[in-house]
């Protein structure tokens, strides 16, 4: 969505011309049909999720008036442009509240996943945004209200593995701020003391909300792309020390060295030449690969079974092919 500088005055023109379209679509869903799609709308001045569906109910209702039917979609195709230009003044706002959320642990979802529901919340924001309402406020605060409501809410119900209630989350969320308030060492008394909790619920709060860390997460340091599941120790380390030199080369050293051929010897087949000591050094450890290959021994162990596992499939092709040519 490509965003356009408007004045304050310019939105507020904007939307008060929305809404003329948008009164005079309505007006002309006077059929029982589309009344009664209508009534399900929550009482509020300018809710407009089922004017399309109300649109389409007196489309098929009422044949014989297609003529107000393509006015009104005419009219809600007009005032949705004119609301697409005021939400794309809101990109700035649906990144800035979405990276506040990222700073946030307790939940899984990625950065896109944040703005994509911060769009929703900036596209209702347009539709319900009356600039001539009593008190109104400007529709960069008006927004971030929805943008924070939509992001909030899809972080209570999907950020987390196992969901926990609204009601703790709400209280966390409190219990986050009480603690930016008083500094990061301040105690759970401080704390419940600051919401009007009490200190052990405050303390069980902040158990139950504890940051989860994704495997797939990368390190932060710089230049290192290493994830977490690299850091992970394999069960079997110790065996895979003991077994380095124990491996059958002259079984598999001719197989190997085709497969290599076939892959073009590339660094991760190179490892696994060098693992079985294909290359005259003997058996190495993965230990010594990943200081050689500037890895971590588990990255190392991983990366070898994956090259096993496509050695597999390679030769149960070969195997295949030796019999519909047999």
């Amino acid at each position: 969505m490509r965003a356009k500088n408007l004045t304050p005055e310019q939105r507020r023109q904007i939307a008060r011309q929305a809404h003329a379209l948008e009164a005079q679509c309505r007006a002309l869903l006077d059929h029982p049909a589309a009344r009664a799609t209508l009534t399900g709308e929550r009482r509020r001045k300018h809710n407009t999720n089922l004017i399309p569906a109300a649109i389409d109910a007196m489309e098929q209702a009422a044949p014989e008036r297609s003529d107000d039917v393509d006015q009104a979609h005419r009219l809600w195709a007009q005032a949705e442009a004119l609301r697409h230009q005021l939400v794309a003044c809101l990109g700035w706002a649906v990144k800035k509240v979405a990276g506040e959320w990222m700073g946030v642990q307790g939940h899984l979802l990625a950065r896109e996943d944040l703005e994509q529901e911060g769009w929703v919340g900036a596209v209702f924001a347009a539709r319900l945004w009356d600039p001539d309402a009593k008190g109104s406020a400007s529709l960069v605060s008006y927004s971030k209200w929805w943008i924070r409501a939509r992001i909030s809410r899809i972080v209570q119900v999907e950020g987390r593995t196992v969901r926990l209630p609204t009601g703790l989350n709400e209280q966390h969320h409190l219990i986050r701020r009480a603690r930016d308030e008083l500094g990061s060492d301040a105690t759970d008394q401080a704390v419940a003391d600051l919401i009007g909790l009490r200190a052990e619920r405050v303390t069980s709060i902040r158990k139950a909300v504890q940051h989860i860390a994704r495997l797939d997460a990368t390190i932060d340091q710089k230049e290192d792309t290493r994830t977490l599941y690299d850091l992970i120790p394999a069960d079997d380390i110790d065996r895979d020390e003991q077994y380095a030199g124990d491996i059958d080369t002259d079984r598999y050293a001719k197989l190997i060295r085709r497969y290599c051929a076939y892959r073009k010897n590339e660094r991760n087949v190179r490892m696994m030449m060098k693992r079985y000591g294909l290359e005259g050094e003997g058996a190495r450890t993965c230990a010594s690969l990943g200081k050689e290959f500037g890895l971590s021994r588990e990255r190392v162990r991983q990366i070898l079974i994956v090259q096993e596992e496509a050695l597999k499939e390679w030769l149960q092709h070969q195997v295949n092919k030796r019999r519909r040519a047999g």
